[in-house]
Formats: C-alpha cells, structure tokens, sequence
C-alpha cells in the first residue's frame, strides 16, 4: 500500500477564528468530553460537572440534581427518536421528552463507567461500560459477547454511513456483524497488537476508509488494511486524542496540545498563540450543521468560524501590522503593505518582511498610503516623510515633498499622478507636485473620470477639477457638508463612503442621488473603503467592519449585509487600505491586516432550525388577569376556555453557524392572513383572542436571507361562550322564530278577538232591535188587528140581519185579521233571539205541526227533543227559514197526500251534521212523471239558503220521505 503525499506546515502567524465557551458563559463545568445534536439541532456536551443543552444562546444544564446518575458524564448521544442518552460514572441514563431514567449496571462489573453510545441502523442502542458491549434490551442492559476475540475489552465502538456497528477490540482488531455472526473484519497485524487503539472514525466519502488512533498516533485503515497515515509527522510531545472529518473531507486532530487541521495537504496547528488553546482537546466535532466544536479538559468548548477570514497583527520579526493604512500589488504580484511607524511590508506568497524607506527622516516609517499606478510603479506617501516613487529597482522621493502629509494617491487617465493631502489636492507637474488653485482644505480620496476630470472627497462634501482646474460652480447638493472618505466608479454610478452619513450612490446621467446608512444595514456610517468584487457586489470596510452590498445599478437599489461570516468581527477599517487577491480581500484595519475569503459562506446549507419553546397560558378569575404566577404550560392541540384567551409563546432559531444572525416570521393562523415582517424578539403575546380555531407557524430567517428548513407550528382551540356557539344560535333563531309566530299568533288572535267582539256586538245590537221590532211590531200591530176585529164585531152587531151580504164582508174582514195576526206570529218568533237555537226551532215545528193535524185524520209524531240542542246556536236565517220549509211540507202532506200516519224525526249524524227527516204513509206520487210545483222549488231554494240540502224520495201508495241535511258550525 503506497501513498504519495506531501504536508507542509502553516507557520505564519495568523490568527484564526474560533468562538469560546466556558463556564461564565453558562457551561457546566470546563472539562468537554464528547458532543451530540438532538432533532432540533440543539448542541449536547458532556462535561464533568454534568451535561449541558446548548442552543445557540443559551446552556440547559442536566446533572444529578435532574435524576441522572452521576455528574461525571463521559459520553453523550442523541437517538433518531430523540431521546439523549448519558453515560456516566456510575451507569446509564436516558432523557425520555422531560423524565430521565436510570438504567440497572449489572452487579458483577468492576466499573459502571459508560465511555462509548451509539445506535445502530435498526435503531439499536449500543454502549461499552467496564470495556464491555452492552445493547439496550426495553429497560435493561444486555450484555453481547464478541465471539471469537481472543481478549474481550472494547476500546471504542462507532457506526459507518450505512449505520453498521463496528467494534474496536483490544489487540485483535474491528469486529462487524454479519448475520448472527461476529468477523473481524479488521484483524491487527502482530506488529499492531500492542498498540492501544482507542478512537475509529469513518470517513465520509470513502466507505473503505477508517481512521484509527492508537497510542498517540494517526493509522488509516484502507480496505481492511492497517497502515500509519503517510508523511504526517507530529510534534513528538503531542499525542492525538481524537479524530473528526468536516464536510469537506479535511481530517481535524485533537491534540494534547490544541488542534490541528490538514486542508489540502497543508497541516495546521490551532494553539493559544493564533486564536484556540494550549490544553489537550479532548474530542471533535462536526454537526449537521457543519459546524466545528472542540471540547478540552479544562478550558470549555470552542467553535471554529471557519475561513471567512484571518487576521493578521504580529509575525515574528516584522513590524507595522498593527496599523495597515494602505495595500497595493507591484507587477511581480509581490503585496505591498503601508504601515504607520513600520514601515513598508512586504508579502511574496510565502513570508513577509519589513521594507524601509532609503530615508533619515523618522517620519519615513508614518507611511499614510501606498499606490501602484499602471506602470507597476509602487508610489508611498508618508506624514511628513516625503513622497516616494519605486520603479522596481530603486526609491525616489518627489522634490520639496518632505514635510508633506499625503491622505492618497491616484492617477487619472493621462497618466498623471494625484495626491490628496491636508491642505488641498496636488498633482505632478513634471518631477515636482503642483497645487489645484483654490482647494485649500482638506482632501480625503480621489477619484478620476474621464481623461481630464477628477473627483475630489474633502470634509465638506465633492469637488470637481476639470484640466486640473477647480470646477466652482459643481455641488452635489444632498452630500454637501459630508466628510468623503472614499470614492469609486461602478459604471454610470459614483459611490461615495463618508464620515457621518454612509453611503451616497450619485447616477451621473440623471443626476439623482440616493443615501444608505446604518437604518439599511451598516455596521457603521462611516465607510472607509470600498473594492468592486463584481458587476453586482461591493465590498466596504466601515468603523465598524466589513459590510457587503449587492446592488441594482438601474434602480441604484442596495441590499446590505454582512460578510457571510459566522462571527462579527468588529474592526475599524482604515481609509483607503483595500485590495483584492486571487479570491481573497485584502484590509487594513486598527486591528492589523485582515484577509477575508471573498467565497466564504457561498456554499454553505446551513440552516436555521426553529422550535416553539414553550405555550404559556395566563388564567383569568372573575373576568380580571389573574397574578403571573397563574400560568399554564399548553400541549400541542389542546382546547382552553373562551375566559381564558391570554397566551404567550415563545420560540427560538436554533443557528449555531450565528445565533446572533437570526430573525422570525410567525402567523397566527385564524388571525393574521400571512406572516408578519422579520422581527428580532423570541415572544409573541397574544392578550385577548376570540374562540376559534388557531394554528401558530414561525420560521426563522438569517439577514443573509437563509431561511429555517421547517416551520413550527403548534395549534390550539379557544372554545366559544355557550351564546357563540351554532347551537345557541340555532336556539336563539328559532327562539326568535317562536316569538315572532307567537307575536304573529297574538295579533292574529287580536284581531280574530276584535273582529268577533264587533260581530258580537253588532249581533247583540242586531238582537236587540230584532227583539225590540219584534215587541214593538207586536204591540203595535197586535194592537191594531185587535182594533180590526174588535171594530168588526161592533160592526157586524150593529148591521141589520137582512143585510146578509155586508155581515158576510164584514166576517171575512174578521177572519183575514185573525189569520194575518196569526201568521205574524211566526215573523215575530224569528226576530226574537231567543229563537235562534236548534231546540225553539224544533219546538217551534213541532208545535205547528200538532196544531195542523189536530182534528184531522192524520196522525202526527215528533221525536223527543233533547234539552242540549239549545246550545246549538244558529243564526237568524235559520230559525225562519227552517220554520217555513215545514210549513210548506206539513201544508203540502195536509192537503194532497191523503196521509193517516206522518212522522218527524232528527239526530246527529257526526259532529258537524244534524239530519231531521220527514216521512208519511199517503199517495205518493211517481217522481219520473211528475213535475215539482213552485211550493218544493222554494223548499230546495231556502235549504240552500242555510248551507243545507233536501233530499226527496217518493213511491206510489208507499208514501213520501224528504230528508233535510244541515250543516252545523264548530
């Protein structure tokens, strides 16, 4: 087995980028010793003062206190169910959602301490504990023998990418299951067998490769087949004590003294000197989120932020990094650095050094700024120190230029050189700097248009020389008074950086002008520097730190962020001091050089993960707010009284890339119709909702844009008061609908009372003349009719006997009186009320009826006549009309049927009908041949008139029978 590889060590003395924590930060306890992610991306680490939960923010400590066994956790795992699992020194615990339980050590082990938990493809638990392999069993520990192992004593298990458990057995090699079967599959050669292995990790992209670590050192295990890693030599006091790949598939090594990392065949060391520690680091770890956590004994736990940038303020035996002012390249592609009492610095890809000016002059060190011009010439400006050309082979100071201050320097199109000072702006003439008439304060940055024209920054706001002269009458009004620090041309465009106010974009063709400060996401609104990185992007170093700005020239639309690190660095950039090198940017600051990745953060997939932390619901009692220490904590769905509407939730993005980076959207659902607009705090309250159906949803958002891979959500139902609710409405409808029918029943009622109180009354009116014409036609014309037949028997006394035929007119004037006072009666009887029931109306008859056949041959019978038919009460049509229709058929048996026998007879024949029924044994007649007469027309005609009918039936010698059906009312 042959590898061809070649290392080389970083030695420069860069610092790098990590982030600490360690006990005042909320750590348990400093000594890490393994790292796990839950579901939620949480980080888990097992210390020796217990375990620690670490969101990003803030640390969840776990410890004997919360029922774990032990507060000596060596070994930490989050499971796919979710569930974490400690091991300890006194056994194993599992944290089950909010309940911890202890596991049983068996009995018969020597040590319960718990170094190793994985979990297999199957979802199997595996742990080591006194060197033993144990799996969980529900709530046990079962003990599996390696068979075949010739000394049993696990030093390390861990699982491949396909989730196969691998076993590290002491002296014997990697043992995997087949089947039922335990093989070695990685069997140590002799050489190997006293090496103490104790660390395998599988490689990422290589299923055939494993890296082991064994008494120190780095072995690669290549299709079964143990060799040290090649060409890689450490210090030989630092012993390796742990192994990890990143996504990129660079190895990193825990050390006994710090870290290190191997990137393209370059082996870093991480130490106290260039940002991490000098203690032993204890494991290493790469989350999902690609992420980089390094545990050690004794100084917490630190996060490597990656490659976003290096900063560089000390390098043995070269000076001035400590204040960089200004950056060029000569045509060698050698880096130029200008530094404020140092110096120049020089950078040839591999080492840098000190370059000093061929200069008595003190003030030669003060080097203010640094220019290359198009003809790879390096000019340097000093405070006081002279003006310097260098042409590649020597230094030239420009003539009486010793006690000037140089700010910058340019060059416009003519090739002429420019310098911007205190006290005005200058340009060559010849080999000596000539003034610009007129400018005679300060000038800041210079910025050539054109063949003739330059743009010159000065403390109150942009002038303009044209033929280097003074253009009076040009102001950019809006950036008048504003301190111009920096200048650049981005096509149609000129920005411009200044002190106070940001940035003003200025569109040349148009004129417009628009102004972007810290209120659009500047780190500062002082902009010192600023380096096109490409048609849509510009870098900018401010007061404080690099921002970047991706902007829409047409629109002259800016989106401003950060420099897609995951740490802020907060450094003052200085004026000027910028350049850009084979994918790197180039800045000085006060805080010496520092190189940023210009790709950094580009490929990156990490993304926030949100949880809702907690559903808080505050009791109401008697319609008030009930004291804050009335809180429910609520479960995902459940249901809560309408008075009990007051709910606060609390979420949070779990972002370790950049906890600070993250922002929320949430909506209720049921209350808002889309999410709201990115917004910093963790809580929302929600102090009075109306009953319904709620679903909360937050997701969370970085500044950069990156949104969060899942969206929480948890959903809720505030139950509606009993006058809500569809029932009560549907109650309350029909209640509505029962006393508007009601309503309608009573005015109906109303009106049915009121119209039958006037028939009442105009009946009882109507009775009462009826009774009244009745007595008064009585008396009157009974009285008269008397007289009549009074004043015919006086008459008829007073007449002579002889005069038979005046006595004879006289009877006849007698007898019609008699007769017309008779038939009266019958009209008086059916005015009078009292006869406007079916009782008088048959009496009525019947008395008739026994007056008309007295002392004639015929036989008349009348049923009896029940007392209660005289509350059948009928109208006064009846009474008449009923006594006239048996007038007329008593008269008609009387004189033409030659009747000896004549019957009456009436009953109901149901509630509504009464039948009175009249039959007699005379003649009869043929009803086929005979025609009724006028007196049986008017019978029908007044049956008719009461709404009732006659039905008549007759045979010859058999006798006739008329059948009267009334109807009578409810």
């Amino acid at each position: 087995m042959c590898f061809i590889c070649c290392f080389s060590w970083v030695t420069t003395a860069q610092k790098y980028t990590f982030t600490h924590y360690n006990i005042e930060d909320g750590l348990a306890q400093s000594q890490a010793n393994r790292f796990s992610q839950d579901n939620s991306h949480c980080l888990w680490i097992a210390t020796l003062g217990g375990a620690c939960r670490f969101n990003g923010k803030d640390f969840t400590s776990y410890s004997k206190e919360n029922g774990i066994a032990n507060n000596f956790i060596y070994a930490v795992y989050c499971d796919s169910k979710n569930r974490v699992w400690f091991g300890s020194h006194m056994g194993l615990s599992c944290l089950d959602g909010k309940r911890i339980f202890n596991y049983v050590s068996p009995i018969y082990l020597k040590r319960t301490w718990v170094t190793h938990i994985v979990e297999d493809a199957n979802g199997t638990i595996w742990l080591t504990m006194d060197a033993k392999l144990f799996k969980i069993n529900g709530t046990r520990l079962q003990y599996v023998p390696i068979t075949g192992a010739t000394e049993v004593s696990i030093m390390n298990i861990a699982v491949n990418q396909a989730g196969k458990l691998h076993v590290l057995v002491w002296a014997n090699g990697i043992y995997s299951m087949q089947g039922n079967k335990w093989i070695n599959s990685t069997p140590l050669p002799d050489a190997y067998k006293k090496i103490e292995f104790n660390r395998i990790e599988f490689d990422r992209f290589d299923a055939n490769k494993i890296y082991m670590l064994g008494n120190g050192k780095l072995f690669v295990v290549k299709n079964g087949v143990i060799a040290p890693y090649p060409n890689l030599d450490f210090s030989q006091s630092v012993s390796l004590t742990s192994v990890a790949q990143d996504e990129r598939g660079y190895l990193w090594f825990g050390s006994t003294n710090g870290a290190y990392y191997l990137k393209n065949n370059k082996l870093i060391h991480f130490d106290a000197q260039n940002g991490l520690t000098d203690v032993t680091v204890s494991d290493i770890y790469c989350d999902r989120d690609n992420n980089i956590w390094l545990g050690t004994w004794g100084d917490g736990v630190y996060k490597y932020e990656g490659d976003a940038y290096v900063i560089y303020d000390q390098q043995p035996g070269v000076n001035g990094f400590k204040s960089v002012m200004g950056i060029a390249r000569d045509k060698n592609q050698n880096i130029w650095l200008a530094s404020d009492g140092g110096g120049l610095i020089q950078y040839d890809g591999k080492l840098f050094k000190n370059i000093y000016l061929p200069t008595k002059n003190p003030y030669g060190k003060k080097i203010q700024c640094i220019y290359s011009d198009r003809d790879s010439n390096i000019w340097i400006g000093t405070s006081m120190g002279g003006i310097w050309k260098y042409d590649g082979r020597s230094y030239c100071m420009i003539s009486k230029s010793d006690y000037r201050i140089a700010n910058g320097i340019s060059q416009d199109a003519n090739g002429t050189i420019w310098m911007a000072g205190p006290l005005g702006c200058f340009y060559m003439n010849g080999d000596t700097l000539a003034k610009v008439d007129h400018l005679n304060g300060f000038v800041a940055s210079l910025l050539p248009l054109g063949k003739d024209t330059m743009l010159i920054g000065t403390q109150y706001g942009v002038r303009m020389s044209i033929n280097k002269k003074w253009v009076t009458n040009f102001k950019l009004g809006p950036i008048e008074t504003s301190n111009i620090l920096s200048m650049i041309n981005f096509g149609n465009l000129v920005l411009f950086g200044t002190g106070d106010r940001g940035l003003f974009i200025w569109n040349r063709k148009t004129g417009a002008i628009k102004n972007y400060n810290v209120k659009n996401g500047f780190n500062s609104n002082s902009i010192y520097n600023m380096l096109v990185l490409n048609k849509n992007t510009i870098w900018a170093g401010t007061g404080r730190g690099l921002n970047v700005i991706n902007i829409n020239p047409a629109a002259m639309d800016c989106t401003i962020g950060g420099s897609n690190t995951s740490k802020a660095l907060i450094a003052e950039a200085n004026q000027n001091s910028v350049l850009y090198n084979d994918g790197k940017i180039w800045m000085g600051t006060t805080k010496g050089l520092i190189i940023y990745n210009a790709k950094a953060g580009e490929a990156s997939t990490s993304k926030p993960y949100t949880i809702i932390q907690s559903v808080q619901l505050f009791s109401q009692q008697n319609g008030k707010q009930a004291s804050a220490n009335v809180i429910t904590l609520l479960n995902d769905g459940e249901k809560i009284r309408y008075n009990q509407n007051h709910l606060t939730i609390s979420f949070f993005g779990v972002y370790l890339k950049n906890p600070d980076n993250v922002l929320y959207q949430y909506q209720l659902t049921g209350l808002d119709d889309k999410f709201c607009l990115p917004v910093k705090h963790t809580m929302v309250d929600y102090p009075s909702l109306p009953a319904g159906k709620y679903t909360f949803k937050v997701k969370a958002i970085t500044t950069d844009g990156i949104q969060s891979g899942n969206v929480a959500s948890f959903s809720f139902e505030i139950t509606p008061p009993f006058y809500e609710t569809w029932l009560f409405r549907i109650l309350l409808l029909l209640f509505f609908i029962m006393i508007g029918i009601s309503l309608q029943t009573y005015m109906h009622k109303r009106k049915l009372q009121a119209v039958k109180q006037i028939e009442r009354m105009k009946r009882e009116e109507k009775q009462k003349i009826r009774k009244q014409t009745a007595e008064d036609f009585h008396d009157d014309l009974g009285n008269k009719l008397t007289r009549i037949t009074v004043l015919s028997d006086i008459l008829s006394s007073k007449m002579d006997k002889e005069k038979d035929e005046q006595r004879k007119l006289v009877g006849q004037i007698k007898q019609n009186a008699e007769e017309l006072y008779s038939g009266t009666k019958d009209i008086l009887w059916a005015l009078d009320p009292k006869s406007d029931n079916l009782y008088e109306i048959l009496t009525h008859i019947k008395h008739f009826g026994i007056e008309l056949f007295q002392d004639t041959p015929t036989e008349f019978e009348f049923g009896k006549i029940d007392a209660a038919l005289s509350n059948v009460r009928l109208p006064m049509e009846y009474s008449r009309n009923m006594t006239m229709i048996y007038k007329e058929l008593l008269n008609n048996i009387l004189k033409h049927a030659s009747a000896t026998q004549v019957n009456l007879t009436f009953g109901h024949s149901n509630n509504h009908q009464f039948i009175i029924s009249l039959t007699d044994n005379g003649k009869g007649f043929n009803m086929a041949n005979t025609i009724m007469g006028h007196g049986t027309n008017n019978v029908k005609n007044r049956s008719a008139r009461i709404g009732g009918t006659i039905d008549i039936t007759s045979a010859v010698n058999v006798g006739t029978k008329v059948i009267l059906n009334l109807k009578l009312k409810a």
